[in-house]
């Protein structure tokens, strides 16, 4: 039987899943009919708060494969909200980055879905919000177990989820 703690636990994660997925878009001209799904407001995140920047990076971010990031960013490459180019520095490098034009929508977005985390966080104490995020990464890598994998003290020793195991694909 699982811990009340556990429980409550997946009861709070679930209700915080529900507020951050039926979440509305802010309204914006630009963005009018696009077809947008998770993975895509989360590809935009991660390019619009680091771009410009590499495919390989972005897919270990997102804790995806390549192949599957390739085909997040062509989708936002076809409705005109990202642009690839190559690295002058190594031509073999892909970069990212928001397109000018979807620029304002894009921080739109990326404020709207950083607000509540923000004040969240101010809400807590700095060895508060290093236990919050270093116990959402400790649950991120027992997610990734595998179902027969009883593995583990019990404490964590990493704080964080290798790039190079685990991709899934984005759903």
């Amino acid at each position: 039987m699982p811990s009340h703690e556990a429980t409550d636990l997946f009861i709070a994660l679930g209700a915080v899943a529900k507020r951050l997925k039926h979440r509305p878009l802010p309204e914006h001209a630009s963005l009018q009919g696009v077809p947008f799904a998770p993975r895509h407001i989360a590809a935009l995140l991660q390019i619009g708060q680091d771009a410009p920047i590499g495919m390989s990076e972005l897919s270990e971010r997102m804790h995806v494969s390549l192949a599957t990031m390739s085909q997040v960013v062509t989708d936002l490459e076809e409705w005109g909200l990202v642009e690839r180019a190559s690295d002058r520095a190594d031509r073999r490098r892909t970069l990212v980055s928001i397109s000018r034009e979807h620029r304002p929508a894009i921080k739109a977005i990326f404020e709207q879905r950083m607000r509540p985390l923000d004040r969240a966080l101010r809400r807590l104490e700095p060895d508060e919000r290093t236990a919050l995020i270093r116990g959402l990464m400790v649950l991120a890598e027992e997610l990734d177990r595998g179902p027969g994998d009883k593995g583990g003290s019990g404490r964590a020793t990493s704080t964080s989820t290798s790039a190079s195991t685990g991709k899934e694909s984005l759903r």
